[in-house]
């Protein structure tokens, strides 16, 4: 089949499975990518999901084929044998995309795995059991020939150098940033309005007071517990200021409370801990927060960052992974674990308005190299170049 310009059409099983649940950071990554590819004439996605877990409602809303059996124990399978075959549920395709890791085989043995990070090499101890079965699935998926996409150079780089892969097999398309203007149209205007659109179960707390925003799911690699930390420095230098930790609660929950719990009551009361929010809940929060702490221990790449450089808030991060690639020189950085350079760096980047004004204008300079119009698009040139590599 081909398109107007005589292009053929590639049939390509796409996978959507974390879409299912609370939206993580990679479920944002494969909502963007999935929505980048869609206006393109010569692709066809087959949307797939491995998962009986929320299966009606993704099946529902994307169209999305099912596997017929749970992912647990697709996971162990394709750790030892090369079956099932992503066909079994899919149909006939030219190529699978495994968006988390986990990539099925195909008959075709044209596949393409998402590596997001190696966090199961650096940190096994902070990964679920789940996450400690990617290395197994990954190394029988290469015997099968599959090429690896990721979303930044540096992993790129520990993708070789782990597994001995051909660099040729190693693609890079960075992920884009939702544009501004698509962006929620409840949250506009200045400090003041915004306060306005504070859920009352928040505006007891921050109306009218400055605030430090952690963003993420609270895991160990996010080192939240450094970040309380260092506010307790913050604190007793402004009475005003909080502390917002705003993300889905994770295994890194408990090390999180232990780390509040050494703080005298005072300090503790100025933290504000929400949970998950909503993309509007979030946007409001990157807009009104005074700067955007991001301690991470390790990171593949870190959207947290660029979208608060997307809404002219000002970014602290660690030196961690990729961020030093991705950030470049519109955010100020600190070493791993420094709870007291992290607390330097952040009084900077509230005091200092004329430092302010900087990292703000070099921020929109990275915000505007990541798009999902070309992040589809790159993508889609490394599907033809998987396809057109086992082409016989």
């Amino acid at each position: 089949m081909r398109d107007r310009s005589g292009t053929a059409t590639l049939r390509v099983a796409f996978d959507v499975t974390p879409l299912i649940g609370p939206r993580t950071g990679v479920g944002n990554l494969v909502a963007g990518f999935h929505n980048a590819l869609m206006g393109h004439e010569d692709l066809e996605l087959v949307v797939y999901a491995t998962t009986l877990r929320g299966r009606a409602a993704i099946a529902k809303n994307l169209h999305a084929r099912i596997a017929p059996l749970p992912a647990r124990l697709l996971r162990s399978a394709w750790m030892r044998i090369d079956a099932p075959s992503v066909e079994c549920w899919s149909g006939p395709v030219d190529m699978v995309h495994g968006m988390n890791y986990v990539v099925p085989p195909t008959r075709s043995d044209r596949s393409l795995a998402s590596v997001h990070d190696l966090t199961f090499v650096h940190f096994p101890t902070m990964c679920t059991k789940d996450t400690l079965q990617y290395p197994g699935i990954l190394r029988r998926a290469f015997r099968r020939g599959a090429h690896v996409h990721v979303d930044s150079e540096f992993v790129g780089r520990e993708v070789v150098s782990w597994s001995g892969l051909d660099p040729e097999r190693i693609h890079v398309v960075n992920p884009g940033l939702v544009p501004l203007q698509n962006a929620p149209a409840e949250v506009g205007g200045s400090p003041e309005a915004l306060d306005e659109l504070l859920p009352a179960s928040w505006s007891g707390r921050l109306r009218g007071r400055p605030f430090v925003l952690g963003l993420g799911t609270v895991e160990p690699r996010k080192d939240y517990p450094t970040l309380v930390r260092a506010f307790a420095e913050l604190a007793h230098l402004d009475d005003d200021l909080v502390l917002v930790i705003a993300g889905t609660e994770g295994w890194g929950s408990s090390a999180l409370d232990e780390a509040e719990d050494r703080l005298p009551a005072a300090v503790r009361a100025r933290i504000l801990k929400l949970g998950y929010v909503s993309e509007v809940e979030k946007v409001l929060l990157l807009k009104r927060a005074r700067v955007l702490a991001y301690p991470s221990v390790y990171e593949g790449f870190g959207l947290p960052p660029l979208e608060a450089m997307q809404h002219r808030t000002p970014v602290v991060s660690s030196v961690a992974g990729s961020l030093p690639e991705v950030l470049a020189d519109a955010a100020l950085f600190v070493e791993v674990g420094d709870h007291m350079g992290l607390a330097e760096q952040l009084l900077r980047a509230h005091n200092d308005d004329a430092l302010r004004s900087e990292l703000v204008a070099r921020g929109n300079g990275r915000v505007a190299r990541y798009t999902w119009q070309r992040a589809g698009s790159e993508l889609l040139s490394v599907y033809r170049a998987v396809v057109e590599s086992t082409t016989p």
